[in-house]
């Protein structure tokens, strides 16, 4: 009912609460938009820039933990979760090297979608490239789905 804004609104919910589906919302909205009650076109807009803002949320969230307070955590309590500071710095290196190419693509990974916004703010990945990763790997998440 709220068309491309209504598409816009529950793309960010699903980036920002994973349970709601993507799976759900876009073909619903795709297929209403073939049947004459709105735009493809806005559809696959609205869907990509509402993944792209609920997925800069989690983006900040990754900056504020950081590299540094996450290799304190894991020196503390990574024996629980079999992570260890070198394995952070170990994955912090690798994201460096690839982090555009695992956000264009895990932006297209259900399950992942949301979550590698998190390793590309801790290990600060510029605004600029993570923006356009994940931009692109939105839009053709969404164009699949709608």
């Amino acid at each position: 009912a709220l068309g491309g804004f209504g598409v816009f609104l529950l793309m960010l919910a699903e980036n920002v609460f994973p349970p709601i589906p993507s799976e759900v919302i876009l073909p619903l909205a795709g297929y209403t938009a073939a049947q004459g009650r709105g735009s493809l076109l806005v559809i696959v807009v609205a869907g990509t820039l509402g993944s792209a803002a609920g997925a800069v949320l989690w983006y900040y969230v990754g900056r504020w933990i950081g590299i540094d307070r996450l290799k304190r955590f894991a020196s503390r309590h990574g024996r629980w979760l079999t992570l260890t500071p070198g394995e952070v710095d170990h994955v912090d290196r690798w994201f460096d090297r690839y982090g555009h190419w695992a956000v264009l693509f895990g932006r297209t990974v259900p399950g992942v979608r949301t979550l590698i916004s998190v390793p590309a703010g801790v290990s600060g990945m510029p605004l600029g490239p993570f923006l356009l990763s994940t931009l692109a790997g939105s839009a053709i998440w969404t164009v699949i789905l709608v």
